[in-house]
């Protein structure tokens, strides 16, 4: 996406969602008829439904962008879905595109930054068994040097950089892995 002051087709949605996701369930329009024809929401994906439809939208359909915002995200509602530990849960949701990634190379990096996030969750709170399943998921080409060192860290210090990582946000500092 080149510039994000206008309304412009995104030739590549999961490239453009490497850093922040393009669309959020609050700020997305579509037509009844293409929601039919992509599958709806599937209820037995207890979280990342609205990820899910969104892969669905970018892998069969035009994606356009306006960046006016309309609406925001408040990240501190406290019994949020997003703040439960699915961790199995996104696992299992991120490996149901197995023949989709094998065609597009974007979207298989795109689902190894997520494995990625989900894998560091998992060192966060020593969740071993899902950590292994997604680190023999993900192709460390598509991680950048910092991504590829978190995840080979210990997980004591994995907490300990967590801790210091909201330390800084608090001062105003914000660092990122997602950024070379």
């Amino acid at each position: 996406m080149q510039n994000l002051k206008e309304i412009q087709l995104v030739e590549d949605y999961f490239k453009a969602s490497m850093l922040h996701p393009l669309i959020m369930t609050s700020g997305v329009a579509f037509t009844k008829k293409d929601f039919l024809e992509v599958g709806c929401f599937k209820p037995e994906i207890i979280s990342g439904q609205d990820i899910d439809l969104w892969i669905r939208f970018a892998l069969q359909k035009t994606i356009v962008f306006n960046p006016k915002i309309t609406a925001c995200y408040d990240r501190t509602v406290p019994n949020s879905l997003s703040k439960k530990h699915l961790r199995k849960v996104k696992y299992e949701f991120l490996n149901s595109y197995k023949t989709e990634e094998k065609t597009n190379p974007s979207f298989k990096k795109y689902l190894d930054i997520n494995r990625y996030s989900v894998a560091i969750q998992c060192k966060y709170y020593n969740d071993r068994e899902v950590f292994n399943l997604l680190k023999n998921e993900i192709d460390y080409s598509s991680l950048n040097k910092k991504q590829v060192i978190l995840l080979n860290t210990p997980s004591f210090l994995v907490r300990y950089l967590k801790k210091f990582h909201s330390y800084l946000i608090k001062k105003n500092i914000h660092l990122t892995t997602f950024k070379s």
